[in-house]
C-alpha cells in the first residue's frame, strides 16, 4: 500500500476473502477488512508484524525484500500510467532516504534531475528510460511475482473495482 499499487479496497476486498475462508479468522484480519483509510491499514498490519516478531515468528517480511517490492510496486505504478516518471523517480528517492534502502537516494534524484533538465551527473550515451527500466526490472520482477500470488490483483484502471474480487 505504500507504493500506491494496493488501494485501501483492494486490501479490505482481500481481507474479505480470507475471513470467508477460514473458519477462525484471526482478530487482526477482522481488523484489516474494517479499516477505510491506508494509514489505518498499515496500522493494522505494523501492530500484527510487531506481535509477530515479540512472538518469534519473524517478520512477514525482510526488511530489503519489503523495500523492493515498494520500489517494483512505484515501478507497475509508472508503467500502468498512475505516475510520470518524474513523480516515480521522486517516490523513489524519497522512499530510499527514510528507509536507508540499498540503492542509494540519490541514484533516483540524479535521473530525477536529468527530467528536470540537468544533464546526467555520470556521463552516458543510454538514454534516460532505458537506465530507468534496467534500474527497476529486478524489483518490478520481484512484484509482479509477488502479485501472481495476491489473491485479487489490483483494478485495471476503467475496471469495475466495486465488484467482490474473485479470491484464488
Amino acid at each position: 500500500m505504500e507504493s500506491g499499487l494496493l488501494s485501501i479496497a483492494d486490501v479490505v476486498a482481500w481481507a474479505d476473502g480470507r475471513i470467508l475462508q477460514l473458519d477462525r479468522p484471526p482478530a487482526w484480519l477482522l481488523d484489516l477488512c474494517l479499516a477505510r483509510t491506508q494509514d489505518a491499514a498499515l496500522g493494522v498490519l505494523s501492530l500484527e508484524s510487531n506481535r509477530r516478531v515479540e512472538a518469534g515468528c519473524g517478520p512477514w517480511l525482510d526488511l530489503e525484500t519489503r523495500d523492493d517490492l515498494v520500489m517494483g510496486f512505484l515501478y507497475l505504478r509508472f508503467e500502468r500510467g498512475d505516475l510520470t516518471m518524474g513523480e516515480m523517480l521522486g517516490f523513489a528517492g524519497a522512499y530510499s532516504d527514510a528507509h536507508s534502502y540499498r540503492i542509494d537516494c540519490g541514484t533516483f534524484y540524479y535521473m530525477l534531475n536529468e527530467i528536470d533538465g540537468g544533464g546526467p551527473i555520470i556521463a552516458s550515451d543510454r538514454p534516460l528510460g532505458e537506465r530507468i527500466v534496467d534500474l527497476f526490472t529486478p524489483m518490478a520482477e520481484l512484484a509482479r511475482r509477488w502479485l501472481k500470488g495476491w489473491p485479487t490483483s489490483p483494478p485495471e484502471p476503467g475496471s469495475n473495482a466495486g465488484t467482490r474480487p474473485n479470491i484464488y
